[in-house]
């Protein structure tokens, strides 16, 4: 399903649409990463499947200062738009409708420089999207997650105090850990 909407307020609440991908930026003139996103609108509207819907702005309307105002509740997303105000084109992925959007929904932001880093090209992003939208897996999320929180969490699991050889494991770290992948997993 896609929308082209002048406001936010027109963006319709469909029960059971649980994946928001909004296209952020203005389009004056449609070129690069945009026109790849525009030419292919319809194909995303009908592809990214029924739970699902791909959301741009009508005739260039920029909805991303709407967009900062629903996420005003979610610091880390606020400033994550507020960076992207200044990048010509970007997705905004939401797990709710704006007007129901909480802070324990997926908010993802990412640009064209995230695509061509974690997925290569255009083409394999939007298919992944896609697959994600009718699926959920979370190995498409976890391209995104950063890779110093990664070592965060594998830091918490080694104790680097005076033990054996200098280092040691935190088995219960390992544990928690283990049993919170699982509980995820199941």
């Amino acid at each position: 399903m896609g929308y082209k909407i002048s406001s936010l307020n027109s963006l319709p609440l469909v029960p059971g649409i649980d994946l928001y991908v909004f296209i952020l930026g203005r389009n004056v003139w449609a070129e690069g990463w945009r026109k790849e996103l525009e030419y292919n609108f319809n194909k995303l509207a009908k592809e990214i499947g029924s739970s699902a819907v791909i959301v741009a702005g009508h005739d260039g309307t920029d909805l991303i200062n709407e967009l900062i105002k629903v996420a005003e509740t979610n610091e880390s997303l606020s400033v994550a738009l507020n960076l992207e105000q200044h990048n010509e084109t970007s997705l905004l992925l939401l797990g709710a409708h704006p007007n129901n959007f909480t802070n324990k929904d997926l908010a993802l932001v990412v640009n064209e420089k995230h695509i061509e880093k974690l997925f290569g090209n255009m083409e394999l992003f939007l298919n992944e999207l896609c697959n994600f939208a009718k699926d959920r897996n979370e190995k498409f999320l976890l391209k995104f997650e950063d890779k110093d929180q990664l070592t965060e969490k594998l830091l918490d699991v080694v104790d680097l105090r005076p033990n054996l050889f200098g280092f040691g494991i935190n088995i219960n770290g390992a544990i928690n850990k283990f049993r919170s992948w699982r509980r995820k997993n199941a």
